[in-house]
């Protein structure tokens, strides 16, 4: 299944099938995030890609797959359940991460403000960057002080 989402993410055809593939990737990380790791860098590298490249609507489905992580990560967290599986996938990740997600809040259009009512990829990089730091901790901060 991983395996082809991952070749729908890439579909150059028709971008609503990329976006479509990032939307059962976001589903996949909050249903199955005990499973996730070992397919993480390639699905870094493949959101990595969407995030930089692809168009605006995909790419924030690409966020939204990080932002998905970091939810889970943290209330996994706060529920304090040894059972529970947690991964630290956010921690271990951040460095790249979070140069990543500012790059998204830097192509916000000049002139516009981000506002509640403004949904773009600046402001969805913007609320994944805030839940990364949730997420990561400390462990952030090394790479959020030099922007």
């Amino acid at each position: 299944v991983m395996h082809l989402l991952g070749e729908a993410a890439k579909c150059e055809a028709d971008p609503r099938i990329r976006q479509e593939a990032y939307e059962c990737l976001v589903e996949i990380a909050a249903a199955y995030y005990e499973h996730l790791p070992e397919y993480l860098p390639a699905l870094f590298t493949l959101t990595q890609h969407c995030i930089l490249h692809d168009a605006e609507e995909v790419a924030m489905q690409a966020i939204e797959f990080w932002s998905t992580i970091c939810e889970v990560e943290v209330e996994v967290q706060q529920a304090g359940d040894e059972d529970e599986p947690y991964h630290s996938c956010i921690q271990q990740g951040c460095g790249q991460l979070i140069p990543m997600l500012l790059t998204t809040i830097q192509r916000q259009e000049e002139g516009t403000e981000l506002c509640n009512e403004t949904w773009n990829i600046a402001a969805a990089g913007g609320v994944c960057l805030r839940l990364v730091v949730n997420a990561a901790g400390d462990a952030a901060l090394p790479h959020i002080v030099p922007f």
